[in-house]
């Protein structure tokens, strides 16, 4: 039982270690950042569907960065279906030098509520990106997908100036 709690509070540390590291990285001031984003429309045909959000849709501010720190997220549908979550950090414009990262979070099921299969993730991450965000939901069904379904991803950070 104590091992539990001390490798706990190992991985808590840690993570504070990484986040004083990172905000190291860039100019003061930062600007705390969280957003959560909702959506129930599916794309797709077959049994492969999609939901992404991405760009305009994160609201960073022209010229600055946002540095995530901590995401997860929720998805709900039909029963059987699976679900998964790719999240892609890329700089554009003059913050095009920040370059590409794809991170790839696995929901676990949940159960059930309403009838629909629930999936939730989370994870510590460092990610930086601009107005470039991209995240996007897999849908996936050995049957055509029809029915409702919904998505929501958090992100909890920073907005920093970039580093000179």
């Amino acid at each position: 039982m104590h091992k539990r709690f001390f490798i706990a509070g190992l991985l808590s540390l840690a993570s504070l270690v990484n986040t004083a590291e990172a905000a190291s990285q860039f100019d003061a001031p930062l600007q705390p950042y969280q957003k959560t984003l909702v959506a129930a429309v599916w794309n797709g045909s077959g049994s492969i569907s999609t939901i992404g959000f991405a760009g305009s849709s994160w609201g960073i501010p022209d010229g600055k960065v946002l540095v995530i720190e901590h995401v997860s997220a929720k998805a709900v549908a039909n029963p059987g279906e699976k679900i998964a979550l790719e999240i892609t950090c890329q700089g554009s414009g003059a913050l095009s030098n920040l370059g590409l990262s794809q991170h790839e979070l696995i929901l676990t099921s949940a159960g059930q509520f309403e009838g629909l299969d629930r999936f939730v993730g989370g994870s510590p991450l460092s990610c930086y990106t601009s107005n470039a965000m991209i995240a996007v939901f897999v849908r996936n069904s050995s049957a055509p997908i029809n029915g409702a379904a919904l998505a929501q991803i958090s992100v909890t950070g920073f907005l920093a100036d970039p580093a000179k």
